[in-house]
């Protein structure tokens, strides 16, 4: 009795079957190589599938991306668009963008999300880091000149820095530091090689730091602008100061100052001045007197005079140099909100910029020292 043929029906549902075990086999296959446990896609929204990089199907604009960086792109969008923050920072999210997405690949690939978790941290702190509290604003000189400042706020030192260079080269430092209640400015000055002088020559003026001089860092570190090439001028034009520095401080002491000192000041080390009243106030706090040394005041040597009318180089004179801070956040501004119950608060909405100039005046032993200060 021969073998009976199968009948054609029963052939088309062999192959059939057939046909769909291949399919079921080739899906675990795909998804074991992923990584991933769950179902497939539905097949018309996958573009391409290679490992752990899965492509989405935005053929609305044209675009063939992966989901971190699908996210990173509109974020970064959103965040330009709103002027929330500037290119600089826009730069660093590109940076967040790219390791990010290495990161999410790497993770779908060992299959562990606190992987991804972790490098998402490390990458967000990295980024941050880089980032700072750094604000860049273009200002005008007193000269007419444009230059640029750039501030930096340190909220762990709680202290603020401004820093600018002038139209004949000089660099100005100024740092506020609100831990001691002491300001510093600095002045590296080029000197004139034909007549003597070093390549530069640095001075650093320390007094006290007063309330509402400027922003606290916290403040400042959250301040941005919305058009980084705008030319600022300040709201508020401040008098000038005019500070006597009749005592000279000793840099390897200083750091009872402030610690800043010795970083911002070690070029003028023969150079660092302060007022006898700050002098008098710091040693009531119990500060060590041996770092400060009175200088020679006029009634000590009656033959001093100014060094704009001193004529010999080599004879001690009394010098001057005036600095001006052309923008700073000087004070914040409050506005006035009410809830639906009809009740007011205050909150922080701006901040008030001012300019601010400061003259020393300070005694050298040698008119060499100050040949700026010259009759013209």
């Amino acid at each position: 009795m021969g073998t009976p043929e199968p009948s054609p029906a029963s052939g088309v549902l062999n192959t059939e079957k057939v046909k769909r075990s291949r399919s079921s086999r080739r899906r675990r296959r795909l998804s074991t190589q992923s990584g991933v446990r769950s179902s497939v896609p539905p097949p018309e929204r996958v573009i391409q599938q290679t490992d752990a990089l899965i492509f989405t199907d935005r053929s609305r604009e044209g675009l063939q991306e992966e989901p971190w960086c699908q996210f990173h792109y509109e974020g970064r969008n959103f965040l330009k668009s709103n002027k929330i923050i500037s290119g600089y920072e826009r730069r660093l999210w590109d940076l967040v963008c790219f390791f990010s997405s290495v990161g999410f690949s790497f993770a779908m690939f060992a299959g562990s999300v606190g992987t991804l978790t972790r490098l998402c941290v490390l990458v967000l702190f990295f980024a941050l880091g880089l980032n700072g509290s750094e604000l860049r604003v273009r200002v005008r000189l007193s000269d007419r000149l444009v230059t640029e400042e750039v501030l930096e706020a340190d909220t762990d030192r709680d202290s603020i820095s401004l820093e600018f260079k002038q139209g004949d080269g000089t660099l100005i430092t100024f740092l506020a530091d609100f831990k001691q209640d002491v300001k510093i400015f600095r002045a590296l000055i080029l000197g004139e090689l034909e007549r003597g002088q070093n390549q530069y020559q640095a001075l650093c003026f320390v007094s006290r730091l007063n309330r509402n001089e400027i922003i606290p860092s916290e403040s400042m570190a959250r301040l941005r602008q919305k058009n980084p090439q705008a030319i600022r001028l300040a709201e508020e034009r401040r008098g000038l100061e005019q500070l006597t520095m009749s005592v000279a401080v000793n840099l390897s002491r200083a750091w009872q100052l402030s610690s800043h000192i010795h970083n911002m000041c070690s070029e003028a080390r023969e150079a660092i001045y302060t007022r006898e009243a700050d002098v008098k106030h710091w040693l009531d706090k119990g500060v060590d007197g041996s770092m400060f040394e009175v200088l020679p005041q006029t009634t000590d040597v009656p033959n001093v005079q100014a060094c704009h009318s001193t004529e010999d180089l080599w004879q001690p004179c009394l010098c001057t140099y005036s600095l001006r801070l052309e923008w700073y956040p000087c004070l914040l501004k409050y506005c006035r909100s009410r809830d639906t119950t009809g009740k007011s608060s205050t909150y922080k909405c701006g901040i008030k910029s001012c300019s601010k100039g400061y003259h020393f005046t300070y005694y050298v032993p040698q008119k060499q020292l100050c040949l700026w200060d010259e009759e013209t």
